[in-house]
């Protein structure tokens, strides 16, 4: 991944989940998207950097 700033991190992934939130049918259930979502929450927790750092803290703020 490209080496990028925390706020643009965050916006892409907002942008992502936004175009997953209005391309959800029940062709993908909800099960399924929010798993996806885990896996890539413990992915970029086992990342280290500012980015990382960054959405850890999110992470923390949001819970």
């Amino acid at each position: 991944m490209a080496n990028i700033g925390s706020e643009e991190l965050i916006k892409q992934v907002d942008s992502q989940l936004d175009l997953k939130m209005t391309e959800l049918t029940d062709k993908q259930p909800l099960q399924e998207v929010l798993a996806n979502l885990e896996k890539v929450k413990a992915t970029v927790g086992k990342k280290e950097g500012e980015d990382s750092d960054a959405y850890k803290r999110c992470l923390r703020h949001e819970g």
